[in-house]
């Protein structure tokens, strides 16, 4: 069954009609539902007159035509419509993305827009940067066949993309590590990055050196650095030794969406080094006054190291974890597993609303640790507590606990979690694109019984837009 959605954004005009053509051909070979594909706007192609090529494995031209294409997206800064947009480039071969103190911009509405040259496909290689105050609103599209490529080829604290641009999509993409010992996107490394959207892309292969932590997404690494108006959305995070994604600023941050993510196989490399387990999300802070303003809901998180979410951020208003089915957490070893719970804060300190979750763990790992979570009617195990309203896990709460295609981990006819949520007016849709409630109530967990695929309405827009190595 397809399914799709339409997230709207000032600069990026959902489609009329509210239907959405938007596919993705997902890589991970485990059978679960995959996360919704979304359909963004961009400027329309067929009209866009400035349009350049850029092959970067053997170009030399200075045209930027088809004919004679440039060898790296250098060649392309100021040439009609990188002042301003709209333009098309298209790309192929591998090479270095380096936006390093350029001035290269769309505007809202008018975006530059990276595609796959037809017929062919793109790398972009390690520490590939749009890093200038002057470069902004720009889309990196890889098309259905995720045919762009971030991959970090470099040992240690170097990243496949740093990502210091305002008003940034980087949208159905594919990123790995080819080394293993080094990281994949980093998000406002040393400044506030505003309104970076990371939109159904797959993260994987970044777990083969042992004690590394390695995340697909690393939001505020380096000092003064931090995010204004994040989203993560519909994307598949898998095979990473650290984090699945890491929100962990140095200076206030806010607002930040997580939602409609698939996160598995994540955070045991570390188990063995000065890291220890890590889990699926940590919302963390390493300064500042917290992170304003998160949203978690929707996600499927499964087969972690450590728990599903950290929340150690803090922030007004306090975050909101919801409608999330996390399942098999708390894999590593007791000695190496801080915090193995589902959710948990740090020293018992979470300030989240916690409601409407799946938290089950087969080895018995609890779903809570000692915080003063708000929130209720969350779904865990016999003799666990998790909250106010609580539901028990039987064998009929979900119609699969393997990977068999469109069952695991959905809600059974039978299911305690079915008609037992409680009412969360900004959760209107599920991790399967239909709406909530089916029923005249929630449900509890990432799916809601009985629902239909379909388009979310549109999340709020971001704010307007206002090459270092980095030390974790």
């Amino acid at each position: 069954m397809k399914r799709a959605a339409i997230i709207g954004i000032s600069a990026l005009l959902v489609s009329a009609g509210g239907a959405s053509a938007a596919t993705v051909n997902w890589l991970d070979p485990l059978a679960y539902t995959k996360p919704l594909p979304v359909d963004i706007t961009m400027p329309n192609e067929a009209t866009v007159t400035n349009k350049y090529y850029v092959d970067m494995s053997s170009g030399s031209g200075t045209t930027c035509s088809s004919s004679s294409p440039c060898k790296n997206v250098d060649n392309v800064i100021g040439k009609p419509g990188t002042t301003g947009g709209p333009a098309y480039i298209y790309l192929r071969g591998t090479g270095n993305l380096s936006l390093f103190n350029d001035t290269f911009y769309g505007s809202p509405g008018n975006e530059i827009v990276f595609k796959p040259w037809p017929g062919f496909t793109a790398t972009f290689t390690g520490n590939s940067n749009t890093n200038s105050t002057s470069v902004h609103d720009l889309i990196f599209d890889g098309g259905p066949n995720l045919g762009i490529t971030f991959v970090s080829d470099i040992s240690g604290d170097n990243y496949s993309l740093h990502i210091m641009s305002n008003n940034t999509t980087i949208y159905r993409t594919r990123n790995y590590s080819a080394s293993g010992a080094s990281l994949l996107f980093s998000v406002g490394d040393t400044r506030v990055a505003t309104g970076v959207r990371i939109i159904n892309n797959e993260f994987y292969g970044c777990n083969t050196a042992s004690g590394y932590q390695c995340s697909a997404v690393y939001a505020g690494p380096g000092n003064g650095g931090g995010y204004s108006n994040l989203q993560i959305l519909n994307n598949i995070i898998r095979d990473m030794g650290g984090d699945g994604i890491e929100i962990n600023p140095r200076v206030t941050s806010g607002p930040l969406t997580i939602s409609g993510n698939a996160i598995h196989n994540v955070g045991k490399q570390t188990c063995s080094g000065n890291w220890l387990c890590r889990p699926a999300i940590t919302v963390g802070i390493q300064s500042g006054g917290g992170n304003n303003s998160t949203v978690i809901t929707n996600n499927v998180m499964w087969d972690t190291g450590s728990g599903c979410v950290w929340d150690r951020g803090g922030g007004t208003p306090r975050p909101l974890i919801a409608n999330n089915t996390c399942y098999d957490y708390g894999k590593g070893s007791a000695s190496s597993s801080p915090n193995p719970e589902g959710i948990s804060g740090y020293s018992d300190g979470g300030t989240a609303t916690v409601s409407n979750n799946i938290i089950y763990a087969p080895n018995g790992t609890a779903p809570f640790d000692g915080s003063n979570f708000g929130g209720s009617n969350n779904l865990c195990a016999s003799g666990k507590s998790c909250g106010t309203s609580s539901r028990t896990w039987s064998a009929a709460t979900v119609m699969s606990t393997t990977q068999s295609a469109d069952t695991f981990l959905n809600i059974a006819s039978t299911s305690e979690a079915r008609n037992t949520g409680t009412t969360i007016p900004s959760v209107t849709t599920t991790y399967a694109g239909g709406t909530r409630p089916q029923e005249s109530v929630f449900d509890i967990g990432a799916f809601e019984y009985g629902a239909a695929s379909g388009p979310p309405p549109p999340p709020p827009p971001p704010a307007a837009p206002t090459n270092p190595r980095i030390i974790r």
